[in-house]
């Protein structure tokens, strides 16, 4: 299910440059994700495995041949070990 909140603006100011600080990104996250709420406005608790860097496990980098260099997946999931990039 399409969630229209996770536009890229509302991670990404067009007005400033990239930010590559991983960290930056962890109150985006938390806004929704730290809730008791388990609703469609809070779709799940925040991980348990860590609460900073959030991206580096939910938006791995993929290694793109053709481009000669990483790009990072936009697909947010649980990424767990060894499981194929979504298509």
């Amino acid at each position: 299910m399409k969630d229209e909140r996770l536009t890229c603006v509302a991670c990404h100011n067009p007005h400033q440059p990239l930010n590559r600080d991983l960290v930056t990104y962890d109150k985006k996250c938390l806004s929704c994700h730290s809730s008791g709420d388990l609703s469609m406005t809070h779709p799940a608790m925040a991980c348990s495995k860590a609460t900073s860097k959030c991206v580096s496990c939910h938006m791995q980098k993929v290694t793109i041949a053709t481009i000669h260099g990483d790009f990072t997946n936009h697909f947010i999931r649980i990424a767990r070990e060894g499981e194929p990039l979504p298509g």
